[in-house]
């Protein structure tokens, strides 16, 4: 299957090293980095050994699967060993965080990450019987901890939202409690408690396995040069979603031998800030010169007056956003004001607009 490779697909397959690419709605991203992929296989199979592949990594299950899709549907073969498509929460898990956690914790279960935090929440409770009946509560170690108005840590800071942040310190889903609410070193000490307790048991969540991975590549800087030999290039799709930690992950593999990395996304397509999505961390690595910063600004999916019509949202100084769709369906723009009451109307008609105009 052929593509149209315009100057700037061009730019972008051609370029090496540490690459961020801007890609606006519609670009063409995936396509791009399947394309990418194909192109450099054939380098990798006399530049590398047969045990270093290229790493595409993308932050949902997917977005991985499209673009397993689409690099079968231009090239005809899925992609194999050594090579691969993973997402980044896996490549970190399966390379890092899981068979190097003894290294941080001798004394442990084999590590199990947790796909629900709320989980956390369920280990400190306990039954127990006064005057006959039958009561709630939790477990002595976190009776404790209490806050300045006598309530205990636990109800006030359930443990499934208690989070590391990259410096080590403690918050509550990004969130650091007022010293008017809780003493500091008192909320400190009950994160400890929680942590330590999880972490000798091996219980994690993604964001705790994100820190211990960074702990390990800062401590034994070995793994991350082991690594950069292992996926020589990689590639991370919809980098706008990564967060602080996983930007730090990669930060060290390029500190200790990476020198093929491309960041991909678009900062204005954020969608997961409630799991600690910085895009503005995307944008400062596509600014800072040590990148190569590249552009997609050809739409393929939108006629220009809808591209116009969101690119007023857009910083006067961004690159404008020309379409290249080969299809006006010559359709109003539908605006809708709503409120958090009545979000499921704004649904339905749209999908029902959708029928009537026969469209997807």
């Amino acid at each position: 299957m052929n593509i149209d490779i315009t100057s700037e697909l061009q730019a972008y397959l051609d370029a090496s090293g540490k690459v961020v690419l801007n890609a606006c709605p519609g670009g063409g991203k995936t396509t791009a980095i399947a394309q990418k992929i194909i192109n450099l296989e054939p380098q990798y199979l006399k530049k590398y050994d047969a045990y270093s592949g290229i790493a595409c990594l993308s932050f949902t299950n997917a977005a991985k699967d499209e673009l397993n899709e689409t690099y079968s549907r231009l090239c005809g073969k899925t992609l194999s060993y050594p090579s691969i498509i993973s997402t980044i929460d896996s490549f970190i898990n399966i390379y890092i965080t899981l068979p190097y956690y003894y290294l941080l914790q001798r004394d442990f279960a084999r590590p199990r990450i947790l796909e629900n935090n709320k989980k956390l929440n369920k280990f400190w409770n306990i039954t127990y019987t006064q005057n006959g009946k039958v009561k709630q509560g939790i477990s002595r170690p976190l009776l404790e901890f209490k806050n300045k108005a006598g309530k205990y840590l636990y109800f006030v800071y359930p443990p499934a939202d208690i989070r590391i942040e990259p410096d080590g310190t403690f918050s509550l889903k990004g969130i650091v409690p007022s010293e008017d609410k809780v003493d500091p070193e008192k909320f400190i000490n009950y994160c400890k408690y929680i942590k330590n307790w999880q972490f000798k048991r091996g219980l994690i969540t993604t964001n705790d396995s994100s820190f211990i991975a960074l702990t390990l590549l800062k401590k034994f800087p070995k793994i991350a040069i082991w690594l950069s030999k292992r996926f020589p290039h990689i590639i991370v799709d919809e980098a706008q979603d990564n967060s602080l930690l996983q930007h730090q992950v990669f930060d060290k593999l390029q500190e200790h031998g990476l020198k093929n990395i491309e960041f991909i996304g678009d900062p204005y397509q954020s969608l997961y800030e409630f799991r600690d999505a910085n895009p503005q961390l995307f944008l400062s690595k596509f600014q800072n010169d040590s990148y190569q910063g590249l552009e997609l600004t050809d739409n393929r999916r939108s006629p220009q007056h809808i591209i116009d019509c969101f690119s007023l949202l857009r910083p006067d100084t961004a690159s404008k956003i020309n379409t290249a769709c080969t299809e006006d369906l010559k359709e109003p723009i539908l605006i809708y004001r709503y409120s958090t009451e009545d979000r499921s109307k704004v649904v339905q008609h749209f999908d029902d607009y959708c029928y009537v105009n026969n469209s997807d």
